[in-house]
């Protein structure tokens, strides 16, 4: 079999150079910072050598291509802004903390009223949020809860409705928001 030259040129950053590897022929040429390596192999011993490194490499770089395809995670209220498109709604934001004795009578009294629950189901896509556990969307930080924020499938914000309601109160603004 023929054989096959490497020459690569080093760029040294000391004196010392070690190179050690088995069924290589080494030859330097010395020059203040820089050196010539001269390493001579049969066609043989290089395939041998760069057969498993090429498939290695393959696997690795279908790894990599792979670990880079993972699609952002989509987060609670995008998903709602997209049903709110898809399906002509509005957003209601149910803001709440964590102490909050009207955010609890809001959702024991007033949201589980039948009236109240299909007016929700039928024209909003409500999202229920912990001001003290999480972020929450289009940059708004805590403040008085409960509250309620309105958001229109382009992200307007509506209106914003804080504080405790009746049932009858609570359909007052369902619907206001509505006709709107």
């Amino acid at each position: 079999m023929g054989k096959l030259t490497l020459i690569g040129v080093l760029t040294l950053l000391s004196s010392n150079f070690i190179v050690a590897e088995e069924n290589v022929t080494y030859f330097y040429s010395h020059d203040e910072n820089s050196a010539a390596l001269v390493i001579e192999e049969t066609q043989e011993e290089v395939n041998t050598t760069f057969e498993p490194l090429v498939e290695a490499n393959q696997t690795l770089v279908t790894l990599e291509t792979n670990e880079t395809t993972v699609e952002p995670k989509v987060t609670p209220f995008e998903e709602a802004l997209k049903q709110a498109k898809d399906e002509d709604k509005i957003i209601m934001l149910s803001i709440r903390a964590i102490n909050c004795h009207y955010c609890d009578r809001m959702e024991t009294e007033t949201l589980v009223e039948d009236e109240v629950q299909e007016a929700l189901e039928k024209d909003f896509i409500t999202l229920h949020y912990n001001q003290d556990l999480e972020e929450l969307p289009l940059g708004f930080s805590g403040g008085m809860t409960p509250n309620f924020i309105f958001v229109d499938k382009d992200e307007n914000i509506l209106q914003m409705y804080p504080g405790m309601r009746t049932p009858e109160q609570f359909m007052e603004v369902l619907n206001e928001i509505l006709a709107m």
